[in-house]
């Protein structure tokens, strides 16, 4: 909007507002004297009616009244206005006051001018309100409207209407309201009417023609929109939910744009409330560096490092199409980061010193790794080499630059590993342990989590695609259970560890209840409206080398105690010999150097006792070397 506009707008309001004021004023000396004002009143009223219109406009000026827009207004708009209004008439007794001594002039006429004035300025708002509305709706009447269903009476379904109303494009007609609160059944929303509870939807859907459910209960349990989607599916309607927050916030899309359910809304976890000023002051004007920057993780944590500004941000990454797609990524959002993308490896020790003594980063988050199971009991040394040896490698770095903190990136696959992709993991949290006690310098920070939906590689994108294939669905076991956790949660939480660390310290996070396989692809199968057995199969393949049946957070030696933050546990530390750890891990790198398994083996062993390896790298298994 134009300057010219804004003050042709500010004008006309305060024009309308200067009407109300006189007609109030006037009304209020008639009602003052039961409709029959003696001619000295009618003389005064007319004497003092200029001062009373301007010291009104004046006390809405300074309440910023003439700052909000009609088409938004609401109970704080017209609190606000009641207090400009209010203002207004203490100006005009105090003027009164000064210049009459208040002789002769009727005391109740400026409040009742106020009663008044608040109710006409109000109403006056509100009917703007409403013809803005109507004005809209004519214009998107020729649209082809869906009948819509709305789950959810609260603040969220509120917004919905409003926005749907106010939005020309929307297509939605909505019909009434569903919520389980028995308080609100039968009450009404914005003029429309709370119809019945959840359960009800199935018969609300055929008594409506419904064509579309929307769920508007962001705050509400997962279970609930298990539920919502069950008897939409079973209806044959589509289901919606509200853009996320984040989405809202940074103005991706409009509140009336609604989208899929996504697997993350029925499996996910309440939003992490995070310690924002601690985190803040964390990594607010530091040098941080990524290494993995390209991966599901690294990206995520990178995404998330941008909001609490950073001075230099380094992408370590080795792949260089990820590399860029980060980049590229981050440089839409960044405002003041400066962002270094490096291509680099992590095993590479002289490439990671270069980079460190240039940039001087204070934090590092190493969330570089070989994490795929099979592929690592495949390619045992190149997994080695990678996990271990440039963990290694990035933590020796980080401690001879001088860097603060130093954060791993864990796996729960790290305990009691069957796997060698977990093995290799546990090792790297004694190593970066190791390096931490035999310096007093950099704080060695380890971060243990499970599996997270939908980063690459993981079973979810693997079921999207063999869904939208036609099916098989493939899972190992019936009885397979992971933990799960979203992207950003985990990238959240892992920056809110680093703030918590104050030496060589392992933290895991709280995972909540472990999910069974078979489940998540079933709920994925209801998600893509297709039905088990006919349109889509679930085969059962068997353990894959490496997987076990259920994964778990904690060694057996280990405990951990509460922290600061709910969703994040300190693992107590456990005792070991800071030297020898670092010369058996030392060890282990040669013997992978020179690819001797059975070496391998037997070290993995010793620095991992509760390592079961699989039958492929069980060292009695490899033949003698001739």
């Amino acid at each position: 909007m134009s300057r010219r506009s804004r003050w042709r707008r500010v004008v006309s309001q305060g024009l309308a507002d200067g009407v109300v004021l006189s007609i109030s004023y006037v009304l209020a000396f008639y009602f003052r004297f039961n409709l029959q004002p003696e001619p000295r009143y009618l003389d005064l009223m007319n004497r003092t009616l200029p001062l009373v219109v301007f010291a009104g406009i004046i006390g809405l000026t300074l309440t910023r009244t003439y700052a909000l827009m009609w088409r938004y207004f609401d109970l704080r708009d017209a609190v606000r206005l009641a207090l400009g209004l209010g203002i207004g008439g203490a100006l005009t007794a105090v003027v009164l006051v000064v210049t009459t001594g208040f002789l002769g002039y009727p005391r109740t006429v400026l409040p009742i001018t106020w009663s008044l004035a608040v109710f006409g300025a109000v109403g006056m708002r509100v009917m703007g309100q409403v013809l803005f509305e109507r004005r809209l709706q004519a214009k998107s009447g020729a649209l082809e409207s869906q009948k819509v269903l709305l789950v959810g009476a609260g603040r969220a379904g509120e917004l919905f209407i409003r926005e749907t109303r106010r939005d020309p494009e929307a297509t939605y007609r909505i019909v009434g309201l569903v919520d389980d609160d028995e308080v609100k059944k039968g009450r009404d929303l914005l003029g429309l009417k709370v119809l019945g509870q959840i359960d009800d939807l199935p018969h609300l859907i055929h008594a409506h023609g419904i064509a579309l459910v929307v769920l508007a209960a962001p705050s509400a349990p997962r279970s609930l929109a298990r539920r919502v989607l069950a008897h939409a599916n079973k209806a044959g309607v589509q289901i919606r939910t509200l853009p996320r927050i984040f989405e809202i916030v940074h103005d991706q899309v409009a509140l009336s744009q609604l989208r899929a359910i996504q697997l993350e809304d029925l499996l996910g976890r309440d939003p992490v409330a995070l310690d924002e000023q601690a985190v803040a002051r964390f990594l607010g004007g530091r040098s941080i560096m990524v290494t993995g920057a390209g991966g599901s993780i690294g990206s995520e944590i990178c995404r998330q490092l941008l909001r609490y500004g950073p001075a230099e941000l380094i992408l370590y990454e080795r792949n260089e199409f990820a590399l860029f797609q980060v980049d590229d990524g981050l440089r839409r959002s960044v405002t003041r980061t400066q962002l270094v993308p490096i291509l680099g490896d992590v095993r590479d020790r002289q490439r990671l010193d270069e980079v460190m003594k240039i940039h001087r980063p204070q934090i590092v988050f190493h969330a570089a790794a070989y994490k795929h199971v099979p592929l690592v009991e495949a390619n045992p040394f190149e997994a080695l080499s990678n996990n271990v040896g440039g963990s290694m490698a990035a933590a020796l770095a980080a401690q001879d630059h001088g860097v603060e903190r130093f954060v791993l990136v864990s796996t729960d696959k790290a305990v009691n590993p069957s796997s060698f992709m977990g093995a290799t993991k546990r090792i790297a949290e004694r190593a970066c342990q190791a390096v931490g006690e035999r310096n007093d310098g950099t704080q060695f920070t380890t971060v243990r989590f499970g599996n997270v939906i939908g980063s690459s590689g993981s079973v979810v994108p693997i079921f999207r695609r063999q869904i939208e294939a036609g099916g098989p669905i493939t899972v190992t076991h019936p009885e397979v259970e992971r933990f799960f956790m979203t992207i950003p949660e985990a990238a959240q939480l892992v920056l809110q560890a680093g703030t918590l660390s104050d030496g060589s310290e392992t933290f895991i996070l709280e995972m909540g209840h472990p999910v069974r396989i078979l489940d998540l692809a079933r709920e994925m199968i209801r998600l893509s409206r297709r039905r088990e057995g006919e349109d889509v199969e679930i085969q059962f393949t068997g353990l894959r080398p490496g997987e076990k049946l259920k994964e778990e957070l904690l060694l057996s030696d280990e405990v951990f105690t509460a922290t600061a933050h709910e969703k994040i546990h300190r693992v107590a530390r456990t005792d070991q010999n800071a030297d020898v750890v670092f010369q058996w891990v030392q060890n282990l790198l040669k013997a992978g150097q020179s690819r001797d398994l059975a070496k391998v083996g037997a070290l993995t062993l010793e620095l991992v006792p509760t390592y079961n390896p699989s039958a492929s790298l069980r060292p009695t298994d490899v033949k003698p070397q001739s």
